[in-house]
């Protein structure tokens, strides 16, 4: 559908200031939602710094109270002659001055005298590590489950001067408990204490209605609690949005994992805000009706000289070249239509012009083109030489790619391979701790269970697995130790990223060279090196890794059965003399003359492109330097490569 130009710019003005008002109500709501966020979080850690003091100033006062009563002469004097009955009742009025609803006195055995409950006494007290905790730092309050509640529990030793006893003050936590420290928060929070285990969860005591209760379970698992961060995050229960904070409590016993969570209801937390946003929503109307009014007002302005203009040019086109249009406007549309009256006279004459200036340009054009079919042969020739440029760059981009991606496989190969090799020796010690073990357990039974043990030993062979065990780690070590040379032979080798000049060893490239090569002539070919070269030579290290690379392998391949490859390098005035000398089939004198030439090679379709050594030349000469080939049919060639040791002096 065609509209109108008017229509058109109507169009864009009010889009254009309409997504103007958009992104900049987007950006604000944005910054406001999350600055109104981080208050709110930081009113959530604010609460939850109090609920901690809370708990710690109760157990504070537990303690306190219970410190009281320990060092009282005559509950001493109880103690000491365990009139049990009496302690009981001290006990007892203890925890009801303190709101506790248990209480319990346990002996020097750790065995529990009284229960204010009555069900324990003359048992074992249910937390023994937490009597220890509570001798070293004079009371200890914890976090405790007892038959199924949770309680705040404060034990206290008892001193005669010399502990004789522990009273421990339970405080049962509860809703009511909650709803008291929620009385001295800041804003409305939410509180859970929550037991996990493998199999299930379930929620301890809550302020939360038992719909959001069932919801929380499900969004808090064992594995979420075990690795908690303490970082506040968004929880969805029961389609209202809860900020909410995690922290794991120390808990008795020791393996119960309870945590308490702090939640916050976004939704009523953002209540006074959200004044404000409905305020910036009308505006925001506002201002798109009053910019969609402006952009037609706009539109029409523009458009009015442009109407008269259109039917002007319309007439020109139809062959009526005396158009002029009125002048009414001191803008730039005035000067466009003054201008516009004079290219319509003057276009008249241009076209008288622009005929015979035609007749010119066709005899021009036959004698261009005669001459552009000269050059387009000779970029034909340029486009040839270019192609093959091109391949060998792309070839040398490959083997690029190739070394970095060596490079990377060698990294991840030696990350694993570290904690393997580092696992051995303390896999070792405990095979030896596991021997010392059994030899021990064999030398401390006797009589009909020594004679099981024996049989059981014989049965299963044990002699031989343990003198087994240690050949095959002996064995898992070398073949470990193996990997990691061929991983920092590959590191070494392509070490492609170095694009800037770097002083290196020419045997350690060769080196790592011949441990990539390792699996083509192992066995079959000896290699014998002298190396006399102690300087370092400064040079593009992955490339030079290339050319070795490729020498050594078009060596390989040419000692059809066994033979030998003799490598040297030596140092001549300022140069560097690598050579590399096989045994192979050699090559002839034509063979020899085109050995560099791209894309020439003697090995079958498929096999090889015909690239390396063009390469290998290529980068010899990058490096200001030759190489040169001596080879006899049918006994072997010489490769020799001299190279300058200050590579920046040849650069300057």
């Amino acid at each position: 559908m065609n509209h109108s130009l008017q229509f058109r710019i109507s169009l864009f003005y009010g889009l254009l200031f309409t997504i103007i008002q958009v992104v900049v109500f987007a950006i604000v709501f944005l910054v406001s939602k999350d600055n109104v966020l981080e208050q709110l979080n930081n009113n959530l850690i604010s609460d939850e710094k109090i609920f901690y003091n809370l708990i710690a100033e109760r157990a504070n006062k537990i303690a306190t109270e219970t410190h009281i009563l320990a060092s009282d002469f005559a509950f001493l004097g109880l103690v000491h002659n365990s009139d049990l009955e009496t302690v009981r009742s001290s006990i007892e009025n203890l925890a009801h001055r303190i709101n506790g609803q248990r209480a319990f006195l346990i002996g020097l055995d750790k065995t529990i005298l009284v229960d204010t409950a009555g069900r324990y006494d003359g048992k074992p007290f249910f937390f023994p590590d937490f009597i220890q905790k509570a001798q070293q730092s004079g009371y200890i309050a914890n976090i405790a489950l007892i038959e199924g509640d949770l309680y705040e529990l404060v034990l206290v030793p008892v001193r005669a001067p010399t502990v004789v006893g522990w009273i421990a003050i339970g405080v049962i936590v509860d809703k009511k408990l909650i709803d008291n420290y929620k009385k001295f928060f800041s804003v409305d929070i939410e509180v859970s204490f929550i037991e996990h285990s493998s199999v299930d969860s379930r929620v301890l005591v809550t302020s939360l209605p038992d719909a959001k209760k069932r919801a929380l379970i499900g969004q808090l698992s064992l594995k979420q609690i075990k690795t908690i961060n303490y970082n506040s995050m968004l929880m969805t229960l029961d389609d209202n949005i809860f900020l909410s904070r995690s922290q794991r409590l120390v808990a008795e016993p020791a393996d119960a994992i309870i945590s308490v969570v702090l939640q916050m209801n976004i939704a009523k937390a953002m209540q006074p805000y959200m004044i404000l946003f409905y305020v910036a929503i009308g505006a925001l109307f506002f201002g798109i009706a009053f910019m969609l009014l402006g952009g037609v007002l706009i539109a029409k302005r523009i458009t009015q000289p442009l109407r008269v203009l259109s039917n002007a040019t319309q007439r020109i086109s139809e062959g009526q070249f005396d158009q002029l249009i009125p002048v009414f406007r001191n803008d730039e549309l005035g000067l466009f239509a003054d201008n516009f009256n004079i290219m319509s006279s003057k276009l008249k004459l241009t076209l008288h012009d622009l005929e015979e200036l035609n007749v010119t340009l066709e005899k021009q054009v036959e004698q261009r083109t005669v001459q552009y079919k000269h050059v387009n042969n000779e970029l034909n020739q340029t486009m040839i030489k270019l192609k093959r440029t091109q391949k060998q760059l792309i070839q040398l981009e490959k083997m690029t790619a190739l070394g970095q991606l060596v490079a990377g496989i060698a990294h991840e190969i030696n990350n694993p391979m570290s904690i393997i090799i580092g696992n051995f020796k303390p896999l070792e010690g405990y095979l030896d701790e596991i021997n010392s073990i059994i030899e021990l357990s064999r030398s401390l039974v006797d009589g009909e269970i020594a004679q099981k043990l024996n049989a059981y030993i014989t049965q299963v062979n044990y002699d031989f697995i343990k003198d087994d065990l240690g050949q095959l780690l002996t064995s898992q070590q070398f073949a470990a130790k193996h990997i990691c040379d061929i991983v920092l032979a590959l590191r070494n080798f392509s070490r492609l990223d170095q694009s800037h000049v770097t002083s290196v060893s020419i045997d350690e490239g060769i080196e790592s060279t011949l441990k990539i090569l390792t699996h083509e002539f192992k066995e079959r070919i000896l290699i014998k090196k002298d190396y006399a070269l102690t300087e370092f030579v400064e040079s593009y290290v992955g490339e030079l890794n290339q050319v070795y690379f490729n020498i050594l392998s078009n060596a390989i391949r040419s000692i059809p059965d066994e033979g030998f490859i003799f490598i040297t390098t030596a140092k001549k005035d300022d140069q560097a003399i690598i050579t590399f000398t096989d045994t192979g089939i050699g090559m002839t004198e034509k063979v020899k003359k085109r050995i560099f030439d791209p894309f020439f090679t003697t090995k079958d379709v498929g096999v090889g492109t015909g690239l390396g050594l063009s390469i290998s030349h290529g980068i010899v000469e990058k490096h200001g330097g030759t190489i040169t080939v001596e080879s006899e049919l049918g006994r072997g060639t010489c490769f020799t490569i001299v190279l300058p040791l200050n590579l920046s002096m040849v650069v300057n």
